[in-house]
């Protein structure tokens, strides 16, 4: 239990990281993961399932990195994260 709940602790601030980067990168209307894979064309899977979920956050960080430019690490300061 201990491991699960590390992972999901992780999980949870990366994906909140994740959306805060794409209302910088993208001007969409709306800023859930699941409107942003979708307008992205990111595969979705099972909403609130913890594996598909972590899958669409990967692909959705991805995408912001090219999308975004976001190649150097040092751009990443205290606004996105």
């Amino acid at each position: 239990c201990n491991v699960l709940c590390i992972v999901l602790i992780c999980f949870t601030n990366a994906s909140k990281s994740i959306l805060k980067i794409a209302r910088h990168v993208y001007d969409f209307e709306c800023h859930t993961l699941s409107y942003l894979c979708e307008q992205l064309g990111i595969p979705e899977g099972a909403h609130h399932r913890a594996g598909d979920d972590a899958e669409m956050c990967a692909k959705l960080y991805l995408r912001e990195i090219r999308d975004g430019k976001l190649y150097n690490l040092n751009e990443f300061d205290d606004e996105y994260i």
